[in-house]
């Protein structure tokens, strides 16, 4: 019988839904050739509009969970998948997942190496959860048992080493990428389509402070722009209600969520990002990819990382709806500004954001860690 020489991936996760976290995943999926990997997704609970983005050649798998008591019946259904499938690398997204995998490896006579992806600011994290102290602690005693922690973002690896400082675990900036080839080439300037379109995109929650664009778009002279929303979430009704007390109903659109938002993106003049804080900003960087700068508030702790101020966008020093305005308006209103800083923003999308680039990462990881097997733990 042949036997497959390919290196064996498992990403573990606990959800397929709308989210940074989720769509990093199936991009990974996508971007590691299958003639040198043989992989696996293992879902808590195999659901979610991305469920659809999972390769064909990828094997996936539902642990089933129903209820937060399934855990420990959850660590021994991985145990089991661990045993069939025997990875060499778990890639681990989210802290709920990187618990589960690690305390399946330790049922299990196949040692598997563990990265870790954080997605989400440690400082930010398990707010409004039961038992949060409880899970911060146990999250900390994770992060000193995996082999490998890698992040979108310097600033989550800087939380992260704080509490790491008797250890020898790697951690690597890794950041998010977007899947270049699936983005339309940017309309040039003068193909633009009629019409001033402002774009804000992600999920509807309350820290990502999509009013603040509303209220903003309420301060500019009246007609000069529209406000496009991309995505949905509890916020949905809320934000309809404020547009509407604002006087803006026809001025703003809300177009739910798109599995591929670049055909609308591609028609705005800028994109907005008025997040209280953000671990990286997947929004970004598609905005980016389209040729749309971003006008961000400069918050940890990827509008910091990513935009730079009057390159590739616009860093907004007051969180206030004023001086949200104030930027926007600056880029209705010079059409060279925003096409110069248009096209840096699609060439560092190209070269610094690409799936290729985010692979190329992960395959230097891989290599590290089979360099230097017992690197963490030394």
């Amino acid at each position: 019988m042949k036997t497959d020489a390919r290196t064996r991936v498992l990403v573990v996760i606990p959800t397929l839904e709308i989210g940074g976290a989720e769509r990093q995943m199936t991009l990974l999926m996508k971007g590691l050739n299958q003639n040198s990997y043989s992989l696996g997704i293992v879902c808590c609970q195999l659901r979610g509009e991305l469920v659809n983005e999972i390769p064909p050649h990828v094997r996936h798998y539902d642990l089933g969970k129903r209820s937060r008591w399934d855990f420990p019946f959850l660590v021994l259904r991985l145990r089991t998948i661990l045993d069939e499938f025997r990875p060499e690398f778990i890639i681990a997204s989210l802290e709920y997942a990187q618990m589960l995998a690690w305390l399946s490896t330790q049922l299990t006579g196949h040692r598997a190496k563990i990265i870790a992806r954080k997605e989400i600011m440690p400082s930010e994290s398990r707010w409004g959860e039961s038992f949060s102290k409880i899970k911060r602690v146990l999250d900390r005693l994770v992060n000193r048992k995996v082999d490998m922690i890698v992040a979108p973002s310097s600033g989550i690896l800087d939380e992260v080493s704080q509490h790491l400082t008797s250890t020898k675990i790697p951690l690597v900036r890794i950041p998010n990428a977007v899947d270049i080839e699936r983005v339309p080439t940017p309309l040039k300037p003068s193909a633009a389509v009629s019409g001033k379109k402002i774009f804000v995109m992600g999920r509807f929650v309350e820290w990502k402070g999509f009013d603040m664009s509303l209220q903003a778009l309420s301060r500019l002279p009246r007609g000069l722009a529209e406000l496009h929303l991309i995505g949905d979430g509890p916020e949905r009704r809320r934000l309809q209600d404020l547009a509407r007390d604002l006087g803006l109903a026809n001025l703003v659109r809300f177009h739910g969520y798109q599995p591929d938002p670049f055909p609308l993106l591609r028609e705005g003049w800028f994109g907005v990002l008025p997040s209280r804080f953000e671990p990286f900003g997947n929004v970004i960087v598609e905005m980016f990819a389209v040729g749309l700068p971003v006008v961000a508030f400069d918050v940890n702790y990827g509008p910091k990382e990513i935009i730079r101020d009057g390159q590739n966008g616009i860093l907004v020093k007051n969180r206030n709806p004023i001086d949200l305005a104030q930027a926007m308006l600056r880029l209705l209103s010079d059409d060279e500004l925003r096409n110069r800083l248009g096209a840096q923003a699609r060439n560092e999308a190209v070269q610094r954001y690409s799936l290729k680039a985010a692979i190329r990462s992960y395959e230097e990881c891989f290599a590290l860690l089979r360099a230097v097997p017992q690197l963490a733990h030394a």
